[in-house]
């Protein structure tokens, strides 16, 4: 599959479980959607600003903000607010795990890990923190252990897009249990929304382990339609062309080395053979 595109945010605003009591304003209703996160910024701020949130509801204002900070890249300011919305609502899981996609997008996966292992002790059953762990894993190179949360998430969501490609992509990193693999793909692909593109992608490689080279180059051929910068896309299909003695091995390769020129020793690491 292409890198993967940085961990998924918690996507429920903690102002929709939870509105604070004095909060009928327009403010607060736009400090809790995370749809236009420029101006979710500016009303939490104001709202933070004018003393009229305390406790847990300026928690809430803080975790909102820091959402929106996330999604705007401007991830230290969005780990400061986290930090503090944690101080006022003291061993909330959705905030963790919150916290947990913040350490992931600025690189520090073993924070991210710990944040989201935290979560999911508050709230085992959450399955953005389930999901987002079995991604930071797989950054870390422990597919493994990866596998185990995305069963974990798919016993809770059988029908999760985001799980059903990160089983199927660590099983083909591994090169086990590939006929379940491309199950998942296959299902994950149906579930449809923003992980198809690198579902396909993840289906390419499970064809290409298997020696389905015609199969394979499909796969990449409908991800690439999708996300037409996909390194990995482009590296494994000129692989199969080459199996299949096909022409447009070298232009597939140089173009997927010219969007990631780690790519070649990156599938090396997979067993995959230059």
């Amino acid at each position: 599959m292409p890198r993967r595109k940085t961990l998924a945010l918690i996507v429920l605003s903690l102002a929709a479980c939870t509105r604070p009591s004095s909060a009928t304003t327009a403010k607060v209703e736009a400090c809790g959607d995370a749809s236009v996160p420029q101006k979710a910024i500016a009303a939490c701020s104001e709202l933070i600003r004018s003393g009229e949130v305390a406790g847990r509801e300026l928690g809430i204002a803080r975790f909102n903000r820091a959402v929106a900070y996330s999604q705007t890249g401007v991830q230290d300011k969005a780990l400061a607010d986290l930090d503090e919305a944690l101080r006022l609502l003291p061993g909330d899981a959705r905030a963790y795990g919150m916290r947990g996609v913040v350490h992931g997008r600025k690189g520090d996966v073993d924070a991210a890990i710990a944040d989201f292992s935290i979560s999911l002790k508050g709230e085992p059953t959450l399955v953005d923190s389930i999901t987002n762990r079995g991604k930071a894993l797989q950054d870390q190179g422990e597919f493994a252990r990866a596998i185990l949360d995305f069963d974990r998430a798919l016993v809770l969501q059988p029908n999760n897009a985001f799980a059903l490609n990160g089983r199927c992509w660590s099983r083909s990193v591994l090169n086990i249990d590939l006929d379940a693999a491309l199950t998942d793909c296959n299902a994950g692909v149906e579930a449809g929304g923003d992980e198809v593109a690198n579902t396909l992608n993840s289906r390419g490689f499970v064809h290409y382990r298997r020696g389905e080279y015609r199969e394979a180059i499909a796969s990449y051929d409908a991800s690439l339609r999708l996300n037409p910068a996909g390194a990995s896309s482009y590296y494994v299909r000129g692989l199969s062309k080459r199996a299949l003695g096909e022409s447009g091995v070298e232009a597939d390769i140089g173009k997927a080395l010219s969007l990631e020129p780690g790519v070649r020793e990156r599938y090396a690491g997979y067993g995959v053979a230059p």
